[in-house]
């Protein structure tokens, strides 16, 4: 049968001296009397505080403060997640990085239940890690439960929600796939999808399709005061890079500058939001009836800018890969150099 647990209040005394016990608590059980302890660190107290999970059901305790009023909430894995997208939030992540998160944690915890934290077992996780369908998924799914368990378990921190380092280095079996090549689209496929997409999204799409710069988590950051027209070269920050690396985009297609000059505006976003302009490309491509593939954009830009050379095309692109990914993945299946100039000729 589980015991009530309830923490009055802490007890931290005033005068610290060396080799004596400042930090306490008063605990009181359901039937017997209060009884108060102190420690020499506040980490020990957390510890020992811990410790008196093991006699509830799940790891789960309450904490009241004097006034029996609740200030800490019960330790299960959905209060846990919560904890720790508040002290990202704190850290500075951001936005979309906040949602990716909080959506897979958020599913990790549909699939686990609300269950105390000290309850959780490394089978169970990877149980949960193996529902993705793709070894992709699985990867960040396994990234990101790993983080999230290591930041419970960080004693330096205060935490010991979770044994230290207990979830890290997790083994899930991965999927037998079958490589399939990149999506891109024909040059007259782009043309006529600038040409009918919204005006005021010309210039975002151009900048997609003939600078490699990622729609979402580097377009819908972009500003207009980050293009030098003077010196032609557009400045992706690492405020707005998704690797938060800066990266200089130089020597880029004259076609590009043309759209640039034509629907620039003066100061501002290059594009007000990433839903607004997903959605009107969406809509261009039912109206013209084009089937857009996956990044196509971005796997467009890498077929296509091979040939104006491969060191150029992967530095414009951050690209990290090694050659012999970029030359598998973008250029083995990928268009001609006479296609390739045909894209980069592509004028508003």
């Amino acid at each position: 049968m589980a015991k009530n647990i309830k923490i009055h209040r802490i007890l931290d005394r005033s005068k610290q001296k060396i080799g004596r016990k400042c930090f306490g608590v008063r605990i009181k059980l359901e039937g017997q009397k209060p009884i108060s302890k102190f420690f020499n660190t506040q980490i020990e107290r957390e510890d020992w505080i811990t410790d008196w999970k093991d006699e509830l059901n799940d790891g789960v305790f309450e904490v009241t403060s004097k006034e029996n009023k609740t200030n800490l909430a019960t330790r299960t894995l959905h209060w846990a997640i919560d904890q720790y997208l508040k002290d990202g939030e704190r850290k500075g992540w951001r936005n979309d990085t906040l949602r990716t998160r909080e959506q897979r944690l958020n599913r990790m915890g549909q699939f686990l239940g609300d269950v105390g934290m000290k309850s959780i077992t490394r089978q169970e996780v990877i149980k949960f890690i193996e529902e993705a369908g793709t070894n992709t998924l699985r990867q960040t799914w396994c990234n990101d439960v790993v983080c999230f368990f290591n930041w419970c378990g960080n004693e330096d921190q205060g935490r010991k929600w979770v044994p230290p380092y207990h979830f890290s280095k997790l083994k899930w079996s991965r999927l037998k796939e079958d490589e399939t090549t990149v999506g891109i689209l024909y040059p007259d496929e782009v043309e006529d999808l600038l040409g009918d997409i919204l005006e005021k999204y010309r210039a975002g799409f151009a900048l997609a399709f003939f600078a490699g710069i990622r729609p979402m988590g580097e377009l819908d950051r972009l500003r207009w005061d980050d293009i030098n027209f003077r010196r032609e070269r557009i400045i992706i920050e690492g405020k707005a890079a998704k690797t938060r690396k800066r990266r200089v985009l130089s020597d880029l297609p004259a076609n590009l500058w043309a759209w640039l000059e034509k629907y620039k505006k003066g100061k501002g976003p290059v594009i007000h939001s990433y839903p607004g302009f997903h959605q009107a490309r969406r809509r261009a491509c039912k109206r013209l009836e084009i089937k857009y593939p996956s990044d196509g954009a971005r796997h467009s830009f890498a077929s296509y800018g091979y040939w104006r050379g491969e060191e150029w095309c992967r530095r414009t692109m951050g690209h990290t890969q090694t050659s012999d990914v970029f030359h598998r993945v973008y250029v083995d299946a990928g268009p001609t150099k006479e296609e390739s100039e045909e894209f980069f000729g592509i004028l508003p």
